[in-house]
């Protein structure tokens, strides 16, 4: 297994832009997000979930999610950028649909995104967390 090489003081900020336009653009319509972010044939692994591979398999995940929630936030906290992917820690809130409470969770995330540096869509994304306080709460607010 090699290094991953360093990226130029030019290419960490493209794509630490990139990296924010990406979490910005999940607010809006998911198929046209998933279709400016992702390869056409991208392969996204949630957890020890099983890989999610192409445009509409990825939407429609996505999509899943959405609808067990009423909004979610996601806080970037750190970025480390690679010619070849790049890390994001993330602090993400969510709120559940149907909890009269609105209560906010907040979890952490490791998420590493397999995009090249020169490239405009990644090709993998792997996204590391532990749902448990999230999915406790959608099953007392179905």
């Amino acid at each position: 297994m090699s290094l991953p090489v360093a990226a130029t003081t030019e290419e960490i900020e493209e794509t630490r832009a990139w990296t924010r336009g990406f979490y910005n653009g999940i607010k809006s319509d998911i198929p046209s997000w998933v279709a400016q972010y992702y390869q056409p044939d991208a392969v996204l692994n949630l957890g020890n979930s099983p890989p999610v591979k192409g445009h509409q398999a990825i939407s429609d995940s996505f999509e899943k999610q959405r609808a067990q929630r009423t909004s979610t936030k996601h806080g970037i906290l750190h970025v480390d950028v690679f010619s070849d992917r790049i890390y994001v820690q993330t602090q993400d809130t969510y709120v559940v649909k149907n909890d009269p409470e609105q209560k906010e969770i907040k979890i952490k995330t490791l998420v590493l995104i397999w995009k090249k540096v020169d490239e405009d869509k990644l090709s993998s994304i792997d996204i590391y967390l532990d749902p448990t306080p999230l999915l406790e709460r959608i099953q007392l607010h179905p």
